[in-house]
């Protein structure tokens, strides 16, 4: 079944497009965890969620912004490194990211990027990442989740300063405690990032590229922080969102949505 889909949900809330995460079962398809939809719901978005690249890049040039949420490690193949022994890749993922995020930029989409997304963006712009920060980069502050008395996972939490002048200064304040659920982390920049927020070993936090279009990409995880805390986040890229909607005519394509999503 096909839908005919415009940058607007029929609520007339700006569309998000965000890339699935394969599940299996007895039906198999793509899918996230509802924090996201909930943190663009929250800022009036509607988020559609697509495991088909093809789907994805005709909603992007339709007008959708884009949001590349957590997941797995991106393939070191794509900055020319061997993979570390820690270093878990989905193929299909990728296949499906770097084709999202390549139509958004020429189309001068609104994008944003969280934990792995972040990693993708500084990855399709030329940039390395470190594959294991525990052996690579030791220290006191861990970055990755930890077992709660359950056994379960439970994210770490530590402060991120902020950059001036910086879209994620604007949208949180100059010193903000987050999320941290996360094994890797950036290295050398890709071309045309800035860094705009640094945890306190120096790690690099947050990204963004100068300029009008909003491309901003955060290590840490704002869909599962406080509401009070992380909304501006969300809020600025919905701004983004529909400042750019304001340019050019509404379009509509026809997709195939994913199963699952």
């Amino acid at each position: 079944m096909s839908a005919s889909l415009s940058r607007t949900s029929t609520s007339g809330r700006p569309l998000v497009v965000l890339s699935g995460r394969p599940f299996g079962g007895e039906r198999p398809g793509w899918g996230l965890p509802e924090s996201y939809l909930t943190a663009l719901d929250r800022a009036g978005l509607a988020g559609v969620v697509v495991g088909d690249p093809e789907a994805g890049v005709a909603l992007l040039r339709a007008g959708c912004g884009l949001l590349l949420p957590g997941g797995p490690d991106v393939d070191p193949a794509r900055y020319a490194q061997p993979a570390h022994e820690t270093t878990v890749v989905n193929s299909a993922l990728d296949e499906l990211e770097f084709p999202l995020l390549e139509a958004a930029l020429e189309q001068d989409r609104p994008v944003l990027g969280i934990c792995r997304g972040v990693q993708v963006l500084n990855v399709a712009l030329g940039g390395t990442l470190v594959q294991d920060l525990a052996s690579e980069r030791p220290g006191e502050l861990g970055h990755r989740w930890r077992e709660d008395a359950d056994g379960g996972p439970r994210d770490a939490w530590h402060p991120v300063e902020l950059a001036p002048e910086s879209r994620v200064r604007s949208a949180l304040g100059e010193a903000v405690d987050v999320t941290s659920a996360h094994h890797q982390g950036l290295d050398r920049l890709g071309a045309g990032l800035r860094a705009t927020g640094w945890a306190p070993d120096g790690l690099v936090e947050a990204v963004e590229v100068d300029g009008p279009a909003f491309v901003v990409g955060v290590q840490f995880h704002p869909e599962r922080m406080p509401a009070e805390t992380a909304s501006g986040l969300f809020e600025a890229f919905a701004t983004a969102l529909r400042e750019a909607a304001t340019v050019g005519s509404p379009a509509s394509v026809g997709i195939a949505p994913a199963a699952g999503s």
